[in-house]
């Protein structure tokens, strides 16, 4: 089989299911886990959530894989600190969003062909606490043209 074969064409991940899949990874520099949330879903009844952390730290996910080139799309909202607090997302630590607001949004991000690890963080500045203090990431899909 070769590389290509191998390659993400495709993705379509909902978090329906009663545990985080296999396929995300929690970084090493993760202060806490992302969990499967039944709080605020934008599709479906479960979304995943970042975990609980205090001022000053960070919760991250990863997703890595070989992909055709394409477009990643997902559904995220953070209800935060508006000013200081945020979802920072990165594709092979290169910085791509950084998403902040109380409403379920869509993004989308290019992918080139070859290895790529998606890293979503939520981070705390050192001060204050408002809302829920956590990001949420529903509705993940790849396509390839």
């Amino acid at each position: 089989m070769t590389a290509i074969q191998n390659q993400k064409q495709s993705l379509n991940e909902l978090f329906e299911t009663n545990e985080v899949p296999a396929m995300f990874k929690h970084p090493a520099t993760s202060h806490a886990n992302w969990a499967l949330s039944t709080e605020f879903a934008s599709q479906g009844n479960q979304s995943i959530r970042s975990g609980e952390i205090g001022d000053s730290q960070q919760s991250e996910l990863s997703l890595s894989g070989l992909f055709t080139s394409g477009t990643l799309n997902f559904d995220a909202m953070v209800i935060s600190e508006s000013c200081c607090d945020a979802l920072v997302v990165e594709v092979n630590n290169e910085h791509r969003l950084t998403i902040v607001g109380n409403q379920w949004q869509t993004f989308s991000i290019i992918l080139q062909t070859g290895e790529n690890t998606i890293t979503w963080r939520y981070r705390k500045d050192g001060s204050v606490s408002e809302g829920e203090d956590a990001a949420w990431i529903d509705n993940i899909q790849f396509s390839s043209p």
